[in-house]
C-alpha cells in the first residue's frame, strides 16, 4: 500500500489558506488579490474571484485595484509616526524630502 504524500508545513499552511479563500469566494464573500509571506518566502500568491465581472476577467496576484480614498488615514499614520521617530518634520517643505531631479 502506498503512502499518502506528506505535505511541508508551508504547503499545508497554503492549502489551507486556499480552501478557506475559495470558500468565502464561492459565497461571493470575497474576492481580491493575496499575498502572504514569511519573511522573504512567499507562502501564498493568488488572486480570487473576478476582477471584472462585465468582462469575465479573474484576479491573478497582478490586478491592480482602485484604492481610494481608504489609503489616506494610512498615510497619515505614517507620516506621524516618521515624526515621532524624529525620521521628518511635518512643519518643514515637502521638498525638504524629495531630491532635486
Amino acid at each position: 500500500m502506498q503512502q499518502p504524500k506528506r505535505l511541508s508545513n508551508h504547503q499545508a499552511i497554503t492549502e489551507e489558506m486556499d480552501a478557506y479563500l475559495k470558500a468565502y469566494m464561492e459565497t461571493k464573500r470575497f474576492m481580491g488579490s493575496v499575498l502572504v509571506a514569511n519573511g522573504d518566502e512567499v507562502i501564498l500568491n493568488r488572486g480570487y474571484g473576478m476582477a471584472n465581472l462585465e468582462h469575465n476577467i479573474p484576479n491573478t496576484p497582478q490586478t491592480k485595484f482602485r484604492l481610494g480614498s481608504i489609503t489616506k488615514q494610512f498615510t497619515a499614520t505614517a507620516i506621524l509616526q516618521l515624526q515621532e521617530a524624529k525620521l521628518l518634520d511635518i512643519n518643514k517643505s515637502i521638498s525638504t524630502y524629495l531630491q532635486n531631479s
